[in-house]
């Protein structure tokens, strides 16, 4: 099992797997200038878990239906079912239960929520530890890099 930590903020995008749409969950934060803490677990045969699945998850939990959570996370449809399918493969017993018919609904199962308990205790847990080292990352790239390119660009 792997774990991938992306860290974003300033100039540049947050790191994310292309399987993902970090666009879709991303919401507008206070101080665009600090850097933040992703959390991605990767699992041995490549699924993972991450921003996306967790941020799903809650949607579903929040609207108790897959096309809500969908027009939610502004993914389509299509994107939200292989989502749900992919994330009801990816552990021993499903995370979202869907009933059958028109507006039938969806909720998540206990493994559901446990799942997303666990991964937002994990995603608290590492940012505490990681805060400091990710601020003095932070500074060593704005230091140099940042304000070296603005101030080179400025002289032209």
């Amino acid at each position: 099992m792997g774990l991938t930590i992306a860290f974003s903020g300033g100039l540049e995008k947050p790191a994310m797997a292309a399987t993902e749409n970090f666009a879709a969950h991303n919401t507008a934060r206070k101080d665009k200038k600090r850097p933040e803490i992703y959390l991605r677990i990767v699992f041995p045969d490549y699924n993972a878990i991450g921003p996306y699945g967790t941020a799903f998850l809650e949607a579903v939990q929040e609207h108790a239906s897959i096309a809500a959570a969908a027009r939610a996370k502004r993914v389509t449809y299509q994107r939200a079912w292989k989502t749900v399918r992919n994330l009801n493969s990816m552990f021993a017993e499903p995370l979202i239960a869907t009933r059958q018919g028109r507006g039938g609904g969806a909720n998540l199962t206990p493994a559901g929520k446990r799942v997303l308990a666990l991964f937002r205790d994990a995603e608290r847990k590492a940012a505490a530890v990681l805060r400091r080292h990710t601020n003095a990352f932070f500074e060593l790239r704005s230091n140099k890099g940042g304000q070296a390119r603005r101030s080179q660009d400025d002289q032209r």
